[in-house]
């Protein structure tokens, strides 16, 4: 067991001061992926390994990127195993809700009888009837993936 944990710690250490050292086959096949991709999260790994060619640090693409040092060596490792295929894999599902099903549709039913002038009133609505206190973009982005937005029309 220590010797599993001394190898897994070791392999982390190695994956930060990695270099890639791309193919001519391999920079054209992420050049072609980066014009494909539409979701930014993926341009970003694409973004992360072109970038580590290059000579980049793992800390300076989690600074460009905007994203943890821990996250630019997930991604390289993904590249390393598997390539382009499993650097483009989505395996992101989400975090999961505080709401129940059940929660959600009052949400719902309340919005379709009294539709929220506006995501804030959602906020507070989610918070009095449920205690949960959710931060006010992730209130638009539910409200917008689940339901139709009713908002009452300004006069």
């Amino acid at each position: 067991m220590i010797l599993d944990i001394l190898s897994l710690l070791w392999y982390n250490i190695c994956m930060k001061y990695i270099k890639i050292n791309l193919t001519k086959e391999q920079q054209k096949q992420l050049k072609n992926a980066e014009k494909e991709v539409s979701n930014t999260q993926l341009l970003k790994r694409i973004q992360c390994v072109k970038f580590k060619d290059i000579g980049w640090t793992n800390l300076k693409i989690a600074e460009f990127l905007n994203v943890c040092n821990d996250t630019i060596t997930d991604w390289l490792k993904a590249y390393s195993n598997d390539g382009i295929e499993g650097l483009l894999a989505w395996r992101y599902e989400g975090r999961q809700s505080f709401l129940t099903d059940s929660q959600l549709e009052t949400i719902r039913q309340r919005n379709i009888e009294m539709p929220f002038d506006n995501a804030s009133e959602a906020v507070d609505f989610i918070e009095e009837q449920f205690g949960v206190k959710y931060n006010l973009s992730w209130v638009q982005k539910l409200l917008k993936k689940n339901w139709v937005c009713h908002t009452k029309k300004q006069s």
